[in-house]
């Protein structure tokens, strides 16, 4: 079996190193994602975006609104990145060992939201 945490794990030291005091590095924003068209979503996010939308046909067919709310969600201002990283691949590891369901297969917008929101405050037994 691959082992997917060494990945994660130079992603995650990456963004640990990177500066978190300039604001127009995406490790040091400060504020709500407002991104305006798809085209303008910074690199560094786009795997992560693209795993909270992974059973959207087209990236580009998800209102910005949704792709937002999801950023929004799992942002906690500068050196958030570490976090994204680690939600990225905690998604994708799940999906890869089938734990999402069935009924997931045609996730979008707030549903696509909830995962995220899952996978950042996972549910107190």
């Amino acid at each position: 079996m691959q082992n997917w945490k060494a990945p994660a794990q130079h992603a995650v030291d990456y963004w640990s190193d990177q500066a978190t005091d300039v604001p127009s590095m995406v490790n040091g924003f400060k504020g709500d994602w407002a991104i305006s068209d798809h085209k303008l979503i910074p690199s560094s996010l786009m795997d992560f975006v693209s795993e909270m939308f992974f059973s959207s046909t087209k990236l580009s067919r998800v209102p910005m609104s949704d792709i937002n709310k999801v950023l929004n969600d799992a942002w906690d201002g500068p050196g958030s990145m570490p976090k994204i990283i680690n939600l990225t691949y905690q998604s994708r590891r799940a999906r890869q060992l089938g734990r999402l369901n069935d009924d997931d297969a045609e996730l979008t917008g707030n549903d696509a939201s909830s995962i995220a929101h899952d996978l950042i405050m996972p549910v107190k037994d």
